[in-house]
């Protein structure tokens, strides 16, 4: 590379002023014209006229100036040394820092007058360096040309040499260059062995660093001394394992080898070693196929370069495939009950037939070798000379058959129970649960059988102690045995259905193994439950029911005036007692639950509309004049205490809180915690519009909901209160003028209320928060309530009882009774 400079050159020409004197005016002249002839430049170099760039800051100035006396010189971007004596060379230092440096100089005479000057230089001090290699760091190379591989910086140029002796001319730096290894121009030879190629790599200051790397060349293959050979050269094998023997050699590394069964689907490349064991002749994944016949194994070896040897070879014979066979003992059935058995054969051989078999009872212990047939009958299971025993359960027939050249199968067998003992019941006693009005359920401990499950159920049941013995299974249909599950695999519980309420029913269970051996339970019973409620209504009506309200049985309360309210004392406290409330100071009891009625005395002429019972023999009822009465001796006298002026159409009692509450119109709503002695009122929804006719209390998380109507809006409302009455939620409006009367809750989350004028049930499934509407009720219902085990009745006008048992979807039984309908309790 050329060096960069430039010349400037500034003449300056003092003015002087000049004084005549009398003197000579050619003198004069000739004094001028030497003072105003100033220095010239004739040239001005760093390192000499084209100079190449340097790799130090220590240079050398050459300075050619006529008439100059003294000089000074400035690096750029530095400060001007001192003037000093004209020399026509100067040693200088350049600024560091890489790349294009200038220097200026000025020169004067003895008058003064300067000229200036200036050159550049290209500084350059990095020094070449990286990576250098062949091939991409390759090991070897079966060809000469090759390609070298640079990746350097600073580098302006390079050249390489295979002797370090004959080198390239000087080329511009590249990161590959194609290059050949055996080149005698620059000192290569094509012997094989390891070559090293020699680089130099220079800057454009002319700094050189050499770098080297090695590479073998080698383009001769391995050496066959011996081809392969199967098995020591045997002609025939029984085995499809082979052992392979070579000798192949290479005369500068290591050799590897592979190996194929047709000359196309080869085994991966490994480590050579002289002998190859255990080759499968017949693996498909290399080419090769089962059955007997010629099988070829190919074989073919490389050196690390890659060059490989032609592909060699040999034969031999293989027949190594015993025959293929199958065994049934007595034609496949599961089980037995004897140890002599017949057995069915067949088996096939692909290459010389079957000739021979033998038997065993446990796969070690062998029958004589007898002719091939495809039966043989009388076999014995138990044969202790054949490995058998007599002991019951899973017995095994083994079979290997041989060919005609003596392959012997392996063996192949089938099994049969033996087995004469029903399943094995550990715990035979039945748990009947679940019990509901007509249905219950069954539970067993799962019986096994060691022998031959899996294990089969059969269900019966009957109103008659008749079901303890192994033959009743059999006796559906007989002495009012019926069936409930037949035999099947499905196994505890099971829920039987169709029961008639309040009958005691009977129930067994029976078990069987695949071979029909049986054994059963211990029979147990239990009596369905009688779901009763009380009923009361207009003209005295009064009734119950046992099966959930399906049936009614009416009864004689002994009056002639509307029923409006009847609660059961049980449902708190110790007391079996029914009260029913009613017009005119009506009160009457149960003690037996419905059945018959005696008079109470009320101590009061107003129409009573609700009661309840509390703990003990507790009680409170409340009447249409806003008196609310109080009972502590089971009902046999009564206190009544004037709490408003608006009537209470409902009181419950709540558990949680252990207090008796009312809800009335107007809002009205109060509560007692002193057995009804006293009462602390409060108003629901703003008071005097608000007309509320029933209320739930949930007895297990304290819950309130009343419902009613608004006369100002109007129609019916839903109140909610979860802090026993000091608070009140509105949570539901429905504006078709219809209120809402019933209410009533199964201690859970459920809760059902109904629209008065036959309108719609309404639900709520999360403790009477959100209300969901449900079955249409084409009359008008008044009360209702729901038992222990989720029946819910709404009983009404017109002949009207409804049953459910979501709280949502009502219907009526296909059986009524007759009448108004005001109240029912359940009796639990």
């Amino acid at each position: 590379m050329k060096s960069i400079f430039s010349k400037v050159i500034l003449i300056i020409i003092p003015v002087f002023t000049v004084l005549l004197f009398t003197c000579d005016n050619g003198f004069l002249r000739d004094l001028v014209e030497e003072k105003v002839a100033g220095p010239s430049i004739g040239d001005f170099y760093i390192n000499g006229p084209s100079a190449p760039p340097t790799n130090t800051t220590s240079v050398t100035l050459y300075m050619s100036a006529d008439n100059a006396f003294e000089m000074r010189f400035l690096n750029e971007g530095d400060v001007w040394t001192g003037w000093e004596t004209y020399s026509d060379s100067r040693s200088w230092t350049l600024l560091s820092g890489d790349g294009l440096k200038t220097v200026y100089a000025e020169f004067r005479d003895e008058g003064y007058h300067v000229i200036s000057a200036s050159d550049s230089i290209y500084l350059d001090t990095s020094t070449p360096g990286g990576l250098f290699n062949i091939n991409n760091n390759g090991t070897y190379s079966t060809t000469g040309p090759v390609s070298l591989n640079m990746n350097l910086s600073d580098t302006d140029e390079m050249r390489f040499s295979n002797d370090n002796a004959n080198w390239t001319s000087w080329v511009p730096y590249n990161t590959s260059y194609s290059w050949d290894l055996t080149n005698a121009t620059y000192g290569g030879t094509a012997t094989n062995g390891n070559k090293t190629v020699y680089g130099e790599f220079r800057t454009v200051a002319l700094t050189v660093i050499p770098l080297t790397d090695d590479i073998i060349f080698d383009d001769t293959p391995p050496v066959i001394n011996s081809p392969i050979i199967i098995n020591g050269g045997a002609v025939t094998t029984t085995n499809n394992l082979a052992d392979l023997t070579y000798d192949v050699t290479d005369a500068f590394a290591d050799v590897e080898m592979r190996f194929s069964n047709n000359n196309s689907l080869w085994s991966l490349w490994e480590v050579y070693a002289s002998t190859k064991t255990g080759w499968d002749m017949t693996s498909a994944t290399y080419g090769g196929s089962g059955g007997g016949g010629d099988k070829d194994v190919y074989a073919v070896f490389r050196d690390p370069a890659g060059n490989t040897t032609s592909v060699m070879s040999d034969t031999i014979t293989y027949d190594g495939t015993a025959p293929v066979g199958s065994i049934i003992i007595a034609n496949g059935n599961a089980g037995t009950t004897t140890t002599t058995v017949d057995l069915t054969l067949s088996a096939t051989d692909d290459y010389s037939g079957v000739a021979q078999m033998q038997f065993s009872n446990n796969g070690s212990s062998w029958s004589p070798l007898e002719p091939y047939s495809t039966s043989k009958t009388g076999w014995n299971l138990a044969s202790a000379t054949y490995g058998g025993t007599s002991v019951q359960g899973t017995k095994w027939v083994y079979v290997r058959y041989t060919d005609n050249f003596g392959n012997l199968s392996s063996a192949c067998s089938d099994t049969i129970v033996y087995d004469t003992t029903g399943p094995s019941i550990t715990n035979a006693v039945l748990t009947i649960s679940n019990i509901t009005l007509d249905s219950f359920q069954v539970n067993w401990a799962a019986a096994s059988d060691t022998y031959s499950g899996p294990v089969e159920y059969r269900v019966l049941y009957s109103t008659g102690n008749n079901l303890t013995t192994l033959g009743d299974a059999d006796l559906e249909g007989i002495g009012g045995r019926v069936l409930a599950s037949n035999w099947g695999a499905t196994g505890s519980p099971i829920i039987i259905t169709g029961l008639t309420a309040g009958t005691q029913y009977y129930v067994n269970v029976f078990a069987r193994d695949s071979l029909n051996n049986r054994s059963m339970y211990t029979s147990n019973s239990a009596t369905t439950l009688i779901y009763k409620f009380v009923m009361v209504g207009d003209s005295g009506y009064s009734a119950y029911t046992l099966d959930g309200g399906l049936s009614w049985i009416s009864t004689t309360s002994g009056v002639a005036v509307t029923l409006y309210g009847v609660a059961y004392g049980h449902e708190f406290g110790t007391s079996t007692r029914v009260i029913a409330v009613g017009a005119s100071g009506t009160m009457i009891r149960s003690d037996d639950q419905g059945a018959t009625w005696a008079a109470l005395t009320s101590g009061t002429a107003n129409n009573l509309l609700s009661v309840v019972g509390g703990t003990n023999t507790d009680w409170v009822a409340s009447d249409m004049n806003g008196n609310l009465l109080y009972s502590w001796t089971n009902g046999a006298s009564w206190t009544s205490v004037n709490v408003s002026t608006n009537k209470f159409n409902r009181v419950e009692y709540d558990p949680t809180r252990n207090r008796f509450v009312a809800i009335g119109d107007m809002g009205g709503f109060a509560y007692s915690t002193d057995r009804g002695a006293t009462w602390i009122t409060s108003a629901v929804g703003g008071g005097n519009n608000v007309f509320l006719k029933d209320i739930a209390v949930n007895k297990t998380n304290g819950t309130y909901v009343a419902a009613g109507y608004n006369d100002m809006i109007p129609g019916g409302i839903i109140y909610r209160s979860t802090d026993g009455g000091t608070t009140w939620t509105n949570v539901y409006y429905n504006a078709t003028g219809e209120y809402f009367y019933v209410v009533c809750t199964n201690n859970v989350n459920n809760y059902t209320a109904s629209q008065t004028s036959g309108k719609y049930m309404f639900n709520s499934s999360d403790s009477g928060l959100t209300w969901a509407q449900g079955t249409y009720i084409e009359t008008t219902l008044y009360g209702g309530d729901v038992n222990q085990y989720g029946i819910w009745l709404i009983v009404g006008s017109s002949n009207r009882v409804y049953r459910s048992t979501d709280g949502l979807t009502f219907s009526k039984p296909s059986t009524l009774p007759t009448g108004t309908f005001r109240d029912v309790v359940p009796i639990e």
